[in-house]
């Protein structure tokens, strides 16, 4: 009991404590087929809470790799970790 009481304080103190937004370079295989959440023509960027001026500018760095502007595409909630739950898609054009 003690135990699921010191991990439910954990969880707790997580949830208090602000994560920045990161770029999710994730990669895995699903179905036989490689998946990358970010590529070089799209920036994943997962986050809790944060303005989208500071989304925008860490997609405008990410696509300025390849000499290109990051376009706003949507946002897809819970797809990310418990954390930084939402995922923001940008489009480097």
């Amino acid at each position: 009991m003690i135990k699921y009481i010191v991990l439910l304080m954990c969880f707790g103190l997580m949830g208090c404590s602000a994560v920045q937004p990161y770029v999710d370079t994730h990669s895995g295989v699903a179905g036989g087929r490689a998946l990358r959440r970010s590529t070089p023509d799209r920036v994943a960027i997962c986050f809790d809470e944060a303005d989208m001026n500071t989304l925008q500018q860490m997609a405008d760095t990410e696509c300025a790799k390849t000499s290109r502007k990051a376009v706003y595409n949507t946002t897809v909630p819970f797809s990310c970790s418990l954390i930084t739950p939402s995922t923001a898609y940008f489009d480097c054009k």
